[in-house]
């Protein structure tokens, strides 16, 4: 009688720990797929933002542009590489606020316009 009593015991007790956990995890995994949603394209693109700020910190400095520019950058980021030859890629043409590359896919800068004057005229 005491060996059967602690037989039926000990099935008791391994049964109730494994439906306590097989319901456990059906319960919690059920809650994660009903509260998880997809973020959407901008909630993922301002996480992506919020991670290059945090990295690029020491760089910009809590400049006020880097947002814009971050921004900017993930706009065109699907469209920004062009494969060539020897170079490997190429930015596709773009004209933005802080962004610009020209028709060959080369960076454009903006360069000051020259004088006529000369800033200092060399004595002689």
């Amino acid at each position: 009688m005491g060996s059967s009593l602690r037989t039926v015991w000990l099935i008791l007790g391994l049964l109730l720990i494994i439906l306590g956990e097989a319901g456990l995890r059906l319960v919690l995994t059920a809650r994660d797929w009903l509260l998880e949603r997809p973020l959407t394209e901008h909630q993922g693109a301002e996480l992506t933002i919020e991670k290059w700020m945090r990295t690029g910190a020491d760089a910009h400095q809590g400049a006020k542009w880097a947002r814009d520019y971050y921004r900017e950058f993930l706009a065109i980021r699907p469209l920004l590489f062009i494969g060539h030859p020897y170079v490997y890629r190429r930015h596709s043409p773009h004209r933005g606020r802080y962004i610009n590359t020209d028709h060959k896919g080369r960076r454009a800068t903006w360069n000051p316009p020259l004088s006529d004057s000369p800033v200092a005229k060399p004595r002689g």
